[in-house]
């Protein structure tokens, strides 16, 4: 049977996904970092791998989060309820639906369809191995103790790079105006990603499994001398404001009224600053204060609302601009949707007869 993949993993929950996958993927690594024979892992072994951390490596993400208790959309079927459960501390699942459960052998011998004990105990340990050292562990390089070593550091291109961009619809033209494609290595070894500069020579990282820092970090500004300041807390959000500005004329003519009000105020006449990390924020007050108009583009989320609040508190004039993506996570993922809405519009004309 072919697993369905979902990931719509809700907002409220992220924060303690995170903080869950952060720590087993450390496990994983642990544990094959000490297995010291080639052979294949045994059941006992193989039991120890978290569920959380392998359903993750094949990009299933809970849909919500109870205590010990992760809820997914079912991956042996399409639903729009959650009935697939996980028990992270006792290591098993039950699927409701089909009234099935166990550990991880039960689940991968039914996700891929396998009997042979034998044959799962490999495609466990392909999967997990996948996980454990193919992305790089999910922390901030720069508040971990680790030291990267930048091998190199060059024009935007790599395909990989290019194509994690494309699938939050941001156009590898647009990226490669600001960011770079760097080659580095921590622990002994070599990792490539998105970088994009910071304004003391440090980089944010970015690739399809990671999502961090090269030291050192701090916020990234864009003067183009103008008195209108935008900010965002990420350079993701960044880029996808760019990408609207690039089709605003057209966003504009097919947007319904709303819609219409919020793309008339996308701007190239602005100034710009990407915090990197909320922790900027304090940090990045004297550079605000130097604005007479601020736009800010937060998350819809408890940082956002800490962000808003905290700039409300600067007595500068404002626009709180995620009250127009407000049923979206940011505006990256406003920016998603409404690429997708396009594209099926366009799916769907056909055209004039003649």
């Amino acid at each position: 049977m072919k697993p369905i993949i979902t990931s719509s993993l809700k907002k409220e929950n992220d924060a303690g996904f995170k903080s869950y996958c952060f720590s087993t993927r450390f496990v994983i690594e642990r544990f094959f970092a000490n297995q010291k024979r080639k052979n294949t892992m045994n059941s006992a072994q193989v039991k120890r791998i978290p569920l959380i951390a392998f359903l993750e490596a094949l990009h299933f993400k809970p849909v919500k989060i109870k205590g010990n208790e992760y809820w997914y959309k079912s991956p042996f079927r399409e639903e729009q309820t959650a009935s697939f459960s996980v028990n992270s501390k006792k290591n098993t699942w039950y699927d409701f639906g089909s009234g099935q459960g166990g550990n991880i052998i039960d689940l991968a011998g039914k996700l891929f369809d396998k009997t042979d004990v034998s044959d799962i105990l490999s495609v466990i340990e392909e999967k997990s191995r996948s996980f454990s050292f193919s992305p790089q562990p999910a922390f901030d390089i720069s508040e971990k103790g680790q030291e990267a070593a930048i091998l190199k550091i060059g024009p935007l291109t790599n395909p990989a790079l290019l194509d994690y961009l494309a699938g939050r619809k941001v156009d590898g033209t647009t990226a490669q105006q600001y960011c770079r494609e760097i080659y580095y290595r921590v622990d002994g070894k070599n990792y490539f990603a998105i970088g994009f500069k910071n304004d003391t020579g440090g980089y944010e990282i970015r690739n399809k499994y990671f999502k961090g820092c090269i030291k050192p970090k701090d916020i990234t500004t864009i003067k183009n001398g103008h008195s209108l300041l935008t900010i965002f807390e990420g350079f993701i959000d960044f880029l996808s404001y760019q990408e609207l500005l690039k089709g605003i004329e057209y966003r504009r003519f097919i947007a319904n009224s709303r819609e219409r009000t919020f793309l008339e105020k996308i701007t190239p006449k602005t100034d710009f600053l990407i915090l990197n990390s909320v922790i900027h924020l304090k940090k990045a007050e004297e550079f605000i204060r130097g604005y007479p108009k601020l736009r800010l583009f937060f998350d819809n989320d408890q940082t956002g609302i800490f962000c808003t609040n905290a700039i409300k508190n600067l007595g500068i004039s404002y626009e709180d601009f995620s009250t127009y993506y407000k049923n979206h996570k940011d505006l990256n993922d406003y920016l998603i949707t409404n690429n997708r809405e396009r594209e099926r519009d366009i799916g769907r004309s056909t055209g004039m007869r003649l």
